[in-house]
């Protein structure tokens, strides 16, 4: 008898250890976030048609669909997401992983050039030269927009060539953010679409995100 109830108080033992390491080692679910919520595509130019969203965490094997094929489609390789707007309107990106937890992403696209001071990089937008916020230092192939207090990041886009509108060339974008290494974005193409009196629109490409600039130079 003793030995029977050592056989069954040991098989319990190897049950209730095998219990555990099942629970030790199954992989956890873990929400799913992503880098941006909300895009603003410009199709007025190839550079500002299309951005990238970047998928934070999530559970592999996701999945994108747009709600409105017409006005934004989407794609993935991996964890990046392109969006890439086909006319103007509204659109929702939902973005499923292998769990079926799903984030969305809200897509507006417009035709549009700006008529207050914006700058955007892959999507995102900023306002400058509003107390608290980002400023500009002008150059003639050159332009810095700085928030040393909030955002502590500053974006240096240049080129060769001047404010003439046309075409540009050697443009970079440096990305410098406090505490991390400078990011350089070499230009595939830089373009001043309007240089009139004071106001400049300039439109540019690394190849795969776009981004625009929209100052006066008074």
């Amino acid at each position: 008898m003793k030995k029977l109830i050592k056989n069954i108080l040991g098989i319990s033992l190897i049950l209730m250890l095998t219990s555990c390491m099942k629970k030790e080692f199954s992989k956890p679910t873990v929400d799913l976030e992503l880098l941006a919520n909300e895009v603003h595509l410009n199709i007025a130019s190839a550079e500002l048609a299309s951005a990238t969203v970047n998928i934070k965490y999530g559970n592999g094997d996701y999945t994108v669909e747009s709600s409105d094929e017409t006005v934004a489609t989407a794609s993935n390789v991996g964890v990046v997401i392109t969006i890439t707007a086909i006319s103007e309107g509204s659109a929702v990106i939902t973005v499923k992983d292998a769990h079926g937890q799903t984030a969305t992403i809200n897509v507006t696209a417009t035709v549009l050039v700006p008529t207050t001071p914006m700058f955007t990089w892959n999507g995102q937008t900023i306002e400058f030269d509003k107390a608290g916020g980002y400023g500009i230092t002008i150059l003639p192939n050159k332009i810095a927009l700085t928030d040393i207090i909030n955002d502590q990041k500053q974006y240096i886009l240049s080129w060769t060539g001047g404010l003439s509108e046309e075409d540009k060339t050697d443009g970079t974008l440096a990305i410098i953010s406090a505490g991390s290494e400078p990011e350089i974005k070499e230009l595939v193409t830089v373009k001043v679409l309007k240089s009139e009196a004071s106001n400049h629109y300039v439109v540019f490409s690394d190849g795969t995100s776009g981004g625009s600039l929209y100052f006066g130079s008074e």
